[in-house]
């Protein structure tokens, strides 16, 4: 669930007003002051409830539903009345209805169970599914219904706010402990960000530039930390809510297809 939604609009042209960048960054046109929404105070912590199990005819498969692109991510489960070494397959697809391609094999044990690994393919939304390899299993519908998964990029993040309080952003915001967003050197003014962290998701906009130590790509302001739990410099996952909206139909997926080293364009 996305909780802490920050809503944004620019200002109009003529109002709009260039601030000095932080740290040494461009200028950027000026924004409206973002808005939490009524839920802000309350980042929903998954934890292990991210860890979803799918059962339906002969087919139990179990994975997480928040991923990272680039992480080799465990997938098993159990299958009655296949014999052993029959395949498994994880399929994956943009939709629930397909079409779906395979992104992991997995071979049944003596005892009915089979483990795997697999990566997600973009980031974004991505539908899972299970199915015996074989023809004649599929005949029986030796499948396992879809499950929803999203795929967050990995980013180093840092945070900031003491010592900026009562100047401008980059961005045209006041800087406050009250603030709500991140700081990153290319995203433009505004960009909403879906941000994952311990369990816990949170949409907030770019506000500011920066950062520009640490190798970090994003700065969270004291607040945007404070709802996530991060109290140092972490590594978070980042998804634009563009990227939410999953690849057209038809697109393959293959499991080389992933991002190279699984981060984003930042």
């Amino acid at each position: 669930m996305i909780t802490g939604l920050a809503a944004w609009s620019p200002l109009g042209e003529a109002q709009a007003t260039a601030a000095p960048a932080r740290s040494g960054g461009a200028a950027a046109p000026a924004l409206a002051e973002p808005q939490p929404a009524a839920s802000e105070g309350q980042a929903g912590a998954a934890g292990t409830a991210s860890v979803v199990t799918v059962s339906e005819g002969p087919l139990e498969f179990h994975l997480r539903s928040i991923v990272m692109l680039g992480e080799r991510l465990p997938f098993g489960g159990s299958a009655h009345g296949l014999s052993p070494g029959e395949v498994v397959l994880l399929e994956g697809a943009a939709t629930p209805s397909g079409p779906w391609s395979t992104l992991a094999r997995a071979r049944l044990g003596a005892h009915g169970r089979f483990h795997a690994r697999w990566r997600a393919p973009w980031p974004g939304h991505l539908y899972l599914r299970a199915r015996a390899a074989r023809a004649q299993s599929m005949a029986a519908g030796a499948s396992a219904g879809a499950v929803a998964v999203v795929a967050y990029s990995p980013a180093l993040a840092t945070i900031y706010g003491p010592g900026f309080y009562g100047r401008l952003t980059a961005c045209g915001l006041r800087m406050s402990r009250a603030l709500l967003g991140v700081a990153n050197r290319s995203l433009p003014c505004g960009t909403l960000l879906e941000l994952t962290y311990a369990g816990r998701t949170l949409t907030v906009p770019v506000v500011d530039r920066g950062p520009y130590a640490h190798g970090a790509s994003f700065d969270l302001t004291a607040h945007t930390a404070a709802l996530l739990g991060a109290t140092s410099t972490v590594r978070i996952g980042v998804l634009p809510l563009s990227a939410l909206l999953a690849p057209a139909p038809g697109q393959p997926l293959e499991a080389e297809a992933q991002a190279a080293g699984g981060t984003g364009p930042w």
